[in-house]
């Protein structure tokens, strides 16, 4: 997928990545991006690690 251009905060959230995956998602949703959340939640789960779903979190979003 392309990035989306949405922007999303993570400075001062709770770093589990349930909790990130779900302001992404959120953010994705809100903005007419519903089949991209739902992929991004299906492809979370492929991820080995914490760095991998970060990095996987900048494909549909920017994160600050």
């Amino acid at each position: 997928m392309a990035q989306s251009g949405l922007t999303v905060r993570f400075t001062g959230e709770d770093g589990n990545v349930f909790h990130l995956m779900a302001l992404v998602g959120k953010a994705l949703e809100r903005n007419g991006y519903k089949k991209e959340a739902d992929e991004l939640a299906e492809r979370l789960w492929e991820q080995p690690d914490y760095s991998s779903a970060l990095a996987l979190f900048g494909e549909y979003v920017n994160i600050v």
